[in-house]
């Protein structure tokens, strides 16, 4: 986790939302040991066995909590903007590697999205999924276009922005 510590700094993030932590029990030793040595605070949801684990971590001069949940695959937390007072909701998505649970986790999103929490919303994470068939790199050329359509309508129906990777 050092080369996130690295990157954290370097690049001075405010918000950080990781996945597959693999850790149990998180606690402000190992944040800090990412974070480094400004303010923060932090949400977790413990790894499940050896796989899983959702840990973010903020800026507390930058984005203050009001409440968190977790379930199965995702962690939310409610908070506001320091600088305008906006509330927005941070939703750090690690979706299991199965279909049907996918599925599952797709349509509480979807929902999450419908109620409006709050000014702003933000959904980031590992979706094990892929829109198109030209997003997949490295594997079989088998594409289930089932959960691609699915994936899809979530996105469009939840009026999210996909934000690409580069690099």
């Amino acid at each position: 986790m050092r080369e996130v510590g690295n990157l954290i700094n370097s690049f001075r993030i405010e918000i950080c939302c990781l996945q597959e932590t693999k850790v149990e029990v998180m606690n402000e030793k190992v944040c800090k040991s990412i974070w480094g040595n400004r303010p923060f605070d932090w949400s977790h949801k413990e790894a499940e066995g050896n796989s899983g684990g959702i840990l973010t971590i903020w800026n507390i001069e930058v984005f203050q909590k009001l409440s968190e949940w977790s379930c199965r695959g995702m962690l939310v937390v409610n908070g506001r903007w320091v600088g305008d007072g906006s509330r927005c909701t941070i939703i750090n998505v690690y979706t299991p590697n199965n279909s049907a649970q996918r599925g599952d986790l797709w349509e509480l999103i979807e929902a999450l999205a419908d109620q409006h929490i709050t000014d702003k919303v933000c959904i980031i994470g590992d979706f094990n999924a892929i829109r198109g068939e030209k997003e997949r790199i490295g594997r079989s050329s088998f594409c289930d276009t089932r959960d691609m359509d699915k994936f899809n309508k979530m996105i469009e129906g939840s009026d999210l922005t996909e934000i690409p990777l580069v690099g």
